[in-house]
């Protein structure tokens, strides 16, 4: 039995780094279409955070927020699974 509980650990132990980067594009792209919008222009790269959400077969979402001075704003970005493209930005306020 311990055995095996010692093996999981390893495995989780060598797996998950191995993980952490591999959406790294899609949050990146996430990041810049907020970034893009004419609202956000003028904010610093400081100003707009975006990170990871999940993900299903064929969709990733990230969720962005812009928080500078006396803005404060969130949405999230949907795209293809396989590569940030055919990115939707949605905004929580609308």
């Amino acid at each position: 039995m311990i055995n095996r509980v010692l093996a999981v650990v390893a495995l989780l132990a060598t797996c998950g780094p191995a993980l952490a980067g591999e959406f790294d594009l899609h949050v990146k792209a996430c990041h810049d279409a907020a970034w893009a919008q004419d609202e956000f222009k003028d904010i610093p790269n400081a100003g707009v955070s975006a990170y990871p959400g999940g993900f299903d077969d064929k969709t990733f979402y990230a969720y962005w927020i812009v928080d500078w001075d006396e803005l404060q704003v969130a949405g999230k970005c949907i795209m293809d699974l396989k590569e940030p493209t055919n990115l939707k930005l949605t905004d929580f306020r609308k």
